[in-house]
């Protein structure tokens, strides 16, 4: 049980209001995996116009489909312009 104040967070979980700094905004048991997943985002925005990379690892693979499913399965095809 919780003694007020207490802080909830969206993904479920809960802290008593004193046990969190002042500037905590995330949940701290989550915050590590928030984290890691913007930084494959911004990963993958970054890398969305270079197709050159996409095409040499095309090139150099001998079953092209997987190349195709890999970069599908990691929603990089998202983030391409469509001119």
């Amino acid at each position: 049980m919780l003694d007020l104040p207490a802080i909830h967070f969206l993904c479920r979980h809960s802290y008593h209001q004193r046990c969190l700094g002042e500037s905590d905004r995330e949940c701290p048991q989550c915050a590590i995996q928030h984290r890691m997943i913007s930084e494959i985002r911004r990963t993958q925005e970054a890398n969305a116009d270079r197709h050159d990379l996409f095409f040499e690892q095309l090139d150099s693979e001998e079953d092209g489909f997987s190349v195709i499913a890999d970069y599908f399965s990691r929603n990089t095809m998202a983030f391409a312009k469509l001119v």
